[in-house]
């Protein structure tokens, strides 16, 4: 029986790039399981970008884009912030998204940031709301949707065992 030969750790080929033969490469950026800090600095899928770039509430680096898959929305809006678009392959865009419907658009932006319970609640008309076992990010992003229109101005999340801002909770929270 042949055992199959597999890359070293120390290795810049993927699992995927060393069964296709691919020559050693870094890909550009790595990808990662778990957002630093409180998330959300990835962003996946046409509708969720389009209202990261129409809401101007965190700035926006980069945008990554399948030219075979253009929404000309984002690359107007994009033209208008004067942020790049990268043009990737799919395959690229595959080993760089976090999920698997990004609809051939990533962007990166800085993550949501973290505030004390104290400043949540220091406006007048602060509206808050604690939210406690949730796991399911798709849930996390429903529930965080739902609440904005119902005027939240603040979430409680907790630090552990609860689902965190990753690309898929942005997505549904969009």
């Amino acid at each position: 029986m042949k055992s199959e030969r597999r890359p070293s750790r120390a290795s810049n080929r993927s699992p995927r790039d060393a069964r296709r033969g691919a020559p050693n490469r870094e890909p550009e950026p790595q990808r990662r399981t778990r957002p630093e800090g409180i998330g959300g600095d990835q962003i996946e899928g046409r509708r969720a970008v389009q209202e990261l770039l129409r809401a101007h509430r965190r700035p926006v680096q980069k945008i990554y884009m399948v030219r075979s898959r253009i929404d000309e929305d984002i690359v107007a809006l994009a033209d208008e912030q004067n942020i790049s678009i990268r043009w990737v392959s799919s395959e690229q865009l595959e080993e760089y998204a976090r999920t698997d419907a990004h609809q051939g658009v990533v962007a990166r932006s800085t993550p949501c940031d973290a505030v004390s319970v104290a400043a949540l609640l220091e406006p007048e008309d602060a509206f808050v709301l604690a939210l406690d076992h949730i796991t399911d990010p798709r849930n996390l992003g429903s529930i965080i949707r739902s609440a904005v229109q119902a005027g939240v101005t603040g979430f409680v999340l907790p630090k552990n065992r609860a689902a965190a801002l990753t690309p898929t909770a942005v997505k549904a929270a969009a």
